[in-house]
């Protein structure tokens, strides 16, 4: 025999003789100590080894001292003894339930043979009882492998006596033949020592009726777990288990006593169960409120507080200390592990068929039994969440942390079952839990917006910055302060997508629905701090969001984009020393008709970091120059406000006092006096009523007084013939000693030829009006014609039984004599090119001496019925200035005297064949 044999031989004879064992007797239990190791071997060693064992082990016992009463009358009191600080440590359980019980059916085993084989027993033998003694007893080995289980039994006649027996299961997981063989002496030893204690009925024991007490070495980490396992549940426990009346725990000496409160109160349809624990200093009151149904009940503990019941959070302190989420399902007591089936409140029942490591229940099988139990659970909390409406701090059963989660669930769930069940879970909440915006004011969760940054990108202080944004948007749709991040923790809000606000939805909303800081005062009481903050946390989160949406406040108050253009004004003055506007941006509007502050980013954001992709600045040369290209592209000069800007433009000159600055407008120096005087043909159009007015003493008086010599006055006589009345005459006045007398000599008999020009279209218009109606009222009663002074057309026709049908003509004449070409307006062009079969464009010489009648009208009118196509290559190459006008880019191409205006040669007239009678027949095709 090798020398290792003989040391275990050895080792194993020492065993066997401390434990008093013959070798008959070994002999005799052999095989039944190797059954009981193979059987116990993977149960134990899976019991003790579970993550879960920390927390079970209390409830395990507890359990099986409630389950030894036969009488629902009857209570069980428990006692936790700890003595650590001792030479022999240990750990006490005992309670004064019912005594073990011998089996009464010969297919039974006793109590004590399911404490020395786990497992032989039936365990569901009795469906109120949660099993008794069986492999859940093995968790409890996680405290010692040594156990001493004693006790009083009851045997059949109703006679007691008592037992003791020692489970040593110290080499029970070892592998090694020396371990296997030891473990079964020991078994053998239990056997025999439960078999001698069974015959002997003269010890007995006091007020207790069992005790197990584990022995050294024990496992303190384990003990801890279960003692905070135990202050947590036992609210529920002493709800669900009316016949536990106390829990004392004695750790070394100190006293804790939970207490069952046998008295539930009555609120709002619910049962709230109270328990107390008491230590040395001081007492407090547990509280569950309690919904029963049929076979279920759901339940969450309570708080109260100056007469108001708040909703407890025990489960986030629970999370705190145990890195895992409370149990959500209890058959009496926790099935620790069950907290991967999420549900918002505690669902106990009786009649659930727990796993066999009661982590959780079965809910995959063809057998819906657990599935029927949750379905009804469901329905309790519908009629829950109507029940509370009044209590407080709602976001505590909110407490679904991955609700429509699938991919994480254990095994013994169904996937898509539960799909189901969180989508009415869903609804319930976000139609029913109350969210509180103020101390007095709550909205339905489904209304509410819950502000949200995730909390990988973002410290706490970050999303409370976000928080307080939303919250000042949105006073009456975001949780009030206090209850913010219990919302923010205890929802995933990543589930609950329509009541997430995160920072893209804020974005938007100040993108589509602000647009500006005085729509956003009508929000916030400080519009400008609050836009600040709001860019800061987009800078610091992604400043490429920047560039997509429109957030960046320009100095009017418009929100932009980075990419538009917006620039950092350098040197430019807002206002003059009066308060007054500066006259260069008026100057800059009437010619653009848009504020220069339109792209200059508002002062007051200028700290903001990465606003703007890089350092892009306007000082007032450059504004000077837009302004100087931007009258060089002026079409009409001929309007009003054109002699509005120049007026503004002199006051400007007249009092800056920069040279550099001054020399800036290249193009105005050019081209003074042909803007001068083209600017006054514009308010001749506006002011017909003064044509030809004749002027008196206080105007001659007007012009000495404005300084004008005889020669100048003279020029103006002239000008005064052509209908200009006394304001124009003035601002001439003003204007003249810019431009010169010999360039408005010059100037006026172009004017002079345009005002005739204008007086005989107008008449030609007036009669070519009367010609049609008279004709439509002969042959097309529903037709109408009428002079529009707009710049697109001169005639209208229209259908006055369907007024959307028009027609348009456009008017030109020429004297005989005259070479140049017909001009047409750029605009008339474009419009005409977008209704080409609906315009058409008249065109008849012009002979003095000629009085225009209906006769004359019909027979020399040429119509251009197809100008619409002809001009449309022309309208074209408009689109391309009309392109580089608009730019604002830094290089672009400068365009001096851009007024467009489509030249027509006389000739192209002269070979068209359409008159006044093909006019007539495409109008009456097209108006019918």
């Amino acid at each position: 025999m090798s020398e290792l044999n003989l040391k275990e031989d050895s080792e194993f004879i020492r065993v066997k003789n401390s434990l008093n064992l013959s070798d008959e007797q070994v002999k005799h239990y052999k095989g039944e100590a190797r059954n009981i190791l193979d059987k116990t071997y993977t149960k134990y060693k899976e019991a003790i080894e579970s993550p879960n064992t920390g927390r079970r082990w209390f409830w395990e016992l507890v359990q099986n001292a409630v389950d030894t009463l036969d009488d629902v009358n009857q209570k069980v009191d428990v006692i936790l003894e700890i003595v650590r600080n001792d030479p022999d440590p240990y750990i006490k359980f005992s309670h004064n339930g019912g005594p073990f019980r011998l089996s009464e059916k010969i297919d039974d085993v006793d109590d004590f043979e399911n404490f020395l084989n786990p497992g032989s027993g039936k365990s569901f033998n009795d469906t109120n009882k949660g099993g008794k003694f069986g492999t859940g007893f093995l968790s409890t080995h996680c405290l010692s492998p040594k156990i001493r289980v004693e006790g009083k039994v009851k045997n059949n006649e109703g006679t007691f006596h008592y037992n003791s027996v020692l489970l040593d299961r110290t080499e029970i997981i070892k592998t090694d033949e020396l371990s296997r063989r030891v473990a079964k002496l020991k078994i053998t030893k239990q056997l025999i020592e439960y078999q001698n204690n069974k015959e002997d009925s003269k010890k007995e024991i006091n007020n207790v009726s069992a005790s197990f007490t584990y022995l050294d070495p024990l496992n303190l980490e384990k003990l801890s777990e279960g003692i905070k396992e135990i202050y947590y549940s036992i609210p529920y426990v002493f709800a669900f288990n009316p016949q536990l009346n106390s829990i004392t725990i004695s750790n070394e000496g100190d006293q804790h006593i939970y207490t069952n409160n046998q008295s539930p109160l009555v609120n709002n349809g619910l049962k709230i169960f109270q328990s107390s624990y008491k230590n040395e200093e001081n007492e407090t009151m547990f509280y569950v409120a309690v919904l029963k149904g049929e076979k279920t009940e759901i339940a969450w503990r309570v708080e109260l507080d100056n007469s108001r019941w708040f909703f407890s959070n025990f489960a986030t302190e629970y999370k705190e200390d145990f890195k895992d989420d409370y149990s959500s399902l209890f058959c009496r007591y926790p099935l620790i592990g069950s907290a991967s089936f999420k549900f918002p409140v505690i669902v106990n029942s009786v009649k659930f068929r727990p796993e066999e490591k009661r982590n959780g229940i079965n809910l995959i099988e063809e057998d819906n039994t657990n599935k029927s139990l949750i379905e009804e659970a469901l329905k309790l909390f519908e009629q829950f969440l109507i029940n509370i409406k009044e209590f407080k701090a709602q976001y505590n059963i909110a407490d679904i942390f991955i609700i429509g989660g699938t991919n994480s669930l254990p095994a013994w769930i169904d996937k898509e079952w539960y799909k189901n069940i969180v989508v009415k879970l869903k609804e319930l909440l976000l139609n029913n839990i109350q969210l509180a915006i103020s101390d007095h004011e709550s909205i339905n969760l489904r209304e509410s917006k819950i502000p949200f940054l995730p909390k990988n990108d973002f410290d706490k202080d970050v999303r409370m910055n976000f928080y307080n944004l939303c919250k000042q948007l949105f006073p009456a749709d975001v949780p009030a302060s206090h209850e913010y991040n219990y919302w923010y923790n205890q929802l995933d809000l990543q589930s609950f997508s329509s009541i997430k606000f995160d920072l893209k939805k804020l974005i938007e909303f100040i993108e589509n629905d602000i647009q500006s800081l005085s729509n956003l005062k009508s929000y916030v009481n400080d519009p400008i701090n609050w836009q600040k903050k709001f860019l800061r946390l987009i800078s610091d989160f992604d400043n490429k969001l920047f560039d997509h949406h429109k957030v960046i406040p320009n100095q009017i108050g418009e929100f932009k984009s980075r990419t538009e253009s917006i620039f950092i004004n350098n040197d430019i003055e807002l206002e003059d020393k009066s308060n007054n506007r500066n006259i260069l941006l008026e100057i800059y509007y009437q010619i653009f008709k848009s504020d220069f502050e339109a792209i200059l980013l508002h002062r007051d954001f200028h700290d903001i970091p990465n606003i703007l992709k890089e350092e892009r600045n306007r000082d007032t040369k450059s504004l000077i120059k837009e302004i100087d290209d931007g009258i060089s592209e002026i079409e009409n000069t001929e309007d009003k406000d054109f002699r509005k800007t120049l007026q503004y433009l002199f006051n400007w000159l007249d009092q800056n006092e920069d040279e550099e600055l001054y020399k800036e407008f290249k193009y105005l120096n050019e081209h003074q006096s042909d803007l001068y005087f083209k600017s006054f043909t514009d308010v001749d159009r506006d002011l017909s009523l003064s044509l030809m007015q004749t002027y008196d003493h206080n105007s001659l008086t007007a012009l000495s007084n404005a300084g004008f010599n005889e020669t100048e006055v003279a020029c103006f006589v002239e000008l005064k013939d052509t209908g200009v009345n006394f304001e124009d005459l003035s601002e001439l006045s003003q204007l003249s000693g810019k431009a010169g007398i010999e360039e408005a000599k010059k100037t006026l008999k172009e004017i002079v030829n345009e005002k005739e020009e204008k007086l005989f279209k107008k008449e030609l218009g007036e009669k070519i009006e009367i010609i049609l109606n008279n004709l439509f009222e002969r042959e097309f009663k529903e037709f109408k014609a009428e002079v529009k002074p707009v710049n697109e057309y001169d005639i209208v026709i229209f259908n006055e039984r369907s007024p959307e049908k028009k027609f348009y003509i456009e008017l030109k004449s020429l004297n005989v004599d005259n070479p140049e070409p017909v001009k047409m307006g750029i605009h008339q062009a474009k419009f005409a090119s977008k209704c080409p079969e609906r315009y058409a464009l008249i065109y008849i010489s012009k002979q003095r001496g000629i009085e225009i009648t209906e006769e004359y009208l019909k027979a020399n009118i040429i119509c251009d019925l197809k100008i619409g196509i002809n001009v449309q290559p022309e309208v074209e190459k408009s689109l391309a200035i009309d392109e580089i006008k608009a730019s604002h880019n830094e290089f672009r191409l400068s365009i001096k005297d851009p007024s467009m205006k489509v030249h027509i040669r006389k000739n192209h007239f002269f070979q068209l064949k359409d008159g006044f009678s093909e006019l007539q027949n495409k109008i009456n095709e097209l108006l019918k």
